[in-house]
């Protein structure tokens, strides 16, 4: 049966020992093993106690390490008990259901005693983090969080770039994100901050990586109609996987525009597959906060690299980037493989 404070832990054991033969029926005692009761109480780090915390059991032995056992809640006093606890070294995690704040604790459990195990939450402090873009301005908007081990948690800085969190005492990563893409892991920055007691704080400052921005205008082949919803995509040179997601489309008004894009050379493709409709261009992003207009004019009979073509005859050309045949028909040995090279006006094309 389930102990009422097992939780995900361990039960309490017994065993007995019994000999039966054939045809009989034996009664066997079963001896639980030895149990304490464990108790204590829970204060905050002004000493006041806390009521609902969360109390969890650990038993600590050398032959074992450290095995999770019960959990239970304190009381409007701040109290807690474990009943039929194993006998031996214990320890206690506590958290504030309300606040976050942690604190733990170590003692043994005696057979037929009640031990007392009382347990300080630590103490709560602030920390003020700065964003700022790597060209020195304050980063509004930017997603920031705060880590240690599993003490979590998350905002986004103000219209002057900062952003305070309360946190329990302790050593905290601090990451920030560029504002125009709060996830893109490459263009995240990350700090440490320290909370080293009660009521104190600390800050940091979390300067951006730097990251410019593309904009422009599509227009069609007659030189005036703007591509409205045309799709484009935007990759770094020399790479086939675009940092665009497949639903990046132009404006009504055939604009525009995307960031943050790190410092680097870079490539925009406008590309309709259905009417092989297609213009593209690289440019160069060199500053952070750059921005570089690139505008494009969609040509008729154009298709984007790699694509794969065929003749008359369905036989399959799989024109690469640099303008090479990969491997012709598909076969085992790749027979085909740069057995062509694409030229433009009797130059070969090489990307």
């Amino acid at each position: 049966k389930t102990h009422p404070q097992q939780g995900n832990g361990l039960p309490i054991l017994g065993q007995g020992l019994v000999t039966i033969t054939s045809g009989d029926t034996a009664v066997v005692d079963i001896t639980m093993e030895p149990t304490g009761t464990l108790t204590g109480i829970v204060r905050a780090a002004n000493g006041d106690p806390v009521q609902n915390a969360s109390v969890s059991l650990f038993y600590v032995s050398a032959q074992r390490g450290r095995e999770s056992a019960r959990i239970t809640t304190t009381d409007t006093a701040g109290r807690y008990r474990f009943f039929d606890v194993r006998v031996g070294g214990v320890a206690i995690e506590v958290t504030d259901s309300v606040t976050q704040a942690r604190g733990d604790a170590a003692g043994a459990v005696v057979v037929d005693t009640e031990a007392t195990v009382d347990a300080t939450l630590r103490g709560f402090g602030t920390i003020a983090v700065q964003v700022n873009y790597a060209r020195g301005v304050a980063a509004a908007n930017s997603r920031v969080t705060i880590q240690n081990g599993s003490i979590y948690a998350s905002g986004q800085s103000d219209t002057n770039g900062v952003i305070t969190f309360n946190a329990a005492v302790g050593t905290y990563e601090v990451t920030a994100w560029h504002p125009d893409d709060l996830y893109q892991v490459d263009l995240k920055s990350t700090g440490t901050a320290t909370v080293a007691a009660q009521g104190s704080s600390a800050s940091v400052t979390v300067t951006l990586k730097p990251a410019g921005i593309v904009r422009g205008t599509v227009i069609r082949p007659d030189g005036s109609t703007l591509a409205s919803g045309f799709p484009y995509t935007i990759k770094p040179v020399g790479s086939s996987v675009p940092v665009t997601n497949g639903s990046a489309r132009t404006e009504a008004t055939g604009n525009y525009r995307f960031s943050p894009l790190k410092l680097g050379t870079w490539v925009v493709t406008a590309y309709d597959p259905v009417l092989d409709r297609f213009a593209d261009e690289e440019f160069v992003v060199t500053a952070d906060g750059a921005e570089v207009t690139v505008n494009l004019r969609l040509e008729d009979n154009r298709i984007a690299l790699p694509a794969t073509l065929k003749d008359a005859n369905r036989f399959p050309y799989d024109v690469q980037q640099n303008g090479r045949l990969a491997t012709g028909m598909t076969s085992d040995i790749n027979a085909f493989a740069n057995a062509s090279q694409l030229e433009v006006n009797g130059v070969a094309f090489t990307g």
